[in-house]
């Protein structure tokens, strides 16, 4: 048992590095898909949307 409390430190630490990846990772994604494109000002969302629909009406 004092093996697993000598250690407590480590589980405090892979906690927050996974806590800070994750939280880095979504602010990421959120500036990644709310990011408006140069030429048409269109979000990641909208686009992605139009692609889909294309791709869609295309293959049918």
């Amino acid at each position: 048992m004092s093996f697993v409390l000598q250690y407590k430190w480590f589980k405090v630490v892979a906690y927050g590095i996974c806590t800070i990846f994750i939280a880095v990772m979504g602010f990421v994604s959120f500036k990644a898909y709310s990011r408006r494109s140069g030429n048409t000002g269109l979000d990641m969302a909208k686009i992605q949307q139009m692609r889909y629909e294309a791709n869609r009406k295309n293959s049918n």
